[in-house]
């Protein structure tokens, strides 16, 4: 075995622990052995693991640079399995920066490339891909329909720690459609299951889950406990996108609770990482908890213009969904009828957050 054949063995190893900051040097020390050796075959696979770990740690765009590397040596080499691979990539990292049709796309070709290689993993994967871009699309009928079929052929396969991650999409989809006792029964068996697995960002993913749906349950104590061991897990591991989100559900928890000063420190805090890491869906998400904030302190007039930064920048993005919730928050802010609203979430697959009044428990 060669210096960079090492270093890509042990990348592979702590990427499977979720150790991805660490996986990544050793995938970028493998990567100068194998140009140094001009093996175009070892560069690929450098590129794509980069392109994986800088995905997870929510540095998108270089993501997507390292995964199209790859997509070029797939295709010089001829190797059409890692050509989809590299696709599905490119639409992972093109899904979090919020172009959905490009990734979309590249998540049909992809798949059609595992059809026709017969390879069954791929193209559940691909699928389940697809089935997290349904959701942010907030065509949620058509996300949880595609995250079902997708648990269905892992479990089929065997395959135990997709079927995790199936339920975990399953319990994203499950609270934003207001269905919290389904959300929590997902979340919860998904993190039984992830034990046995050892996956640490699954183990985290898993926890906000769980989290989340207490927090929308009322079970706020328990909510809370979720919370920080989700937030450590995603500490450990480097995840500045995901970390984020757990901010945002927490201090979506303290607002309702009615401690604001907390909860603007936590929307803050989680509005810098949505910058960071240019995650337009999770600024709409900071912005309306901002603007709420403003607006339960008796300050309408910059809550109104925090309320429509969010409903524009939702509306521009494509994010249907927090558009809704933009919405929404402008009509309690007006003391309007929330009847069309609540025919918007009904056409998506959810309905009114409860309560329908500031402090929003926003799913």
């Amino acid at each position: 075995m060669t210096h960079a054949e090492g270093h890509v063995k042990n990348a592979e190893k702590l990427r499977g622990q979720g150790a991805f900051r660490e996986a990544l040097e050793q995938y970028r020390l493998a990567e100068r052995g194998f140009s140094s050796d001009g093996d175009s075959e070892g560069e690929m696979v450098t590129r794509l693991g980069k392109g994986h770990c800088l995905r997870l740690i929510g540095r998108f765009r270089q993501a997507l640079a390292a995964y199209r590397a790859g997509e070029r040596f797939a295709v010089d080499l001829g190797d059409d399995a890692s050509l989809a691979d590299a696709r599905v990539g490119q639409g992972m990292a093109l899904r979090a920066l919020g172009n959905l049709g490009d990734a979309l796309r590249l998540f049909e070709g992809a798949a059609a490339v595992y059809r026709t290689l017969g390879d069954e993993e791929g193209e559940t994967y691909t699928l389940w891909a697809k089935a997290g871009a349904y959701r942010v699309k907030g065509d949620l009928k058509k996300a949880l329909e595609a995250y079902e079929e997708t648990l269905g052929r892992y479990e089929a396969s065997g395959d135990r720690l997709g079927a995790c991650y199936a339920l975990c999409g399953m319990g994203g989809v499950s609270r934003v459609m207001t269905r919290y006792d389904d959300s929590l029964g997902y979340y919860t068996e998904a993190n039984a299951r992830l034990g046995r697995q050892k996956d640490t960002f699954g183990r985290a993913y898993s926890y906000c889950g769980m989290a989340n749906a207490n927090r929308m349950m009322g079970n706020m104590e328990k909510a809370f406990g979720y919370f920080e061991k989700a937030r450590a897990l995603y500490s450990e591991i480097g995840d500045r996108v995901s970390y984020a989100y757990t901010l945002w559900g927490e201090a979506t928890a303290y607002k309702v609770l009615g401690d604001l000063e907390t909860a603007a420190r936590g929307y803050q805090e989680a509005d810098q990482l949505f910058i960071a890491t240019k995650d337009d869906r999770g600024r709409c998400y900071a912005l309306l908890g901002k603007g709420e904030l403003k607006l339960l302190r008796g300050n309408r007039k910059s809550a109104d213009r925090t309320f429509h930064r969010a409903a524009d920048l939702a509306r521009s993005t494509g994010y249907v969904l927090e558009e809704t919730h933009a919405m929404l928050m402008l009509a309690i802010l007006k003391g309007g009828s929330l009847a069309a609203v609540q025919k918007r979430y009904r056409r998506l697959g959810s309905d009114l957050p409860e309560p329908a009044s500031a402090p929003v428990n926003m799913p």
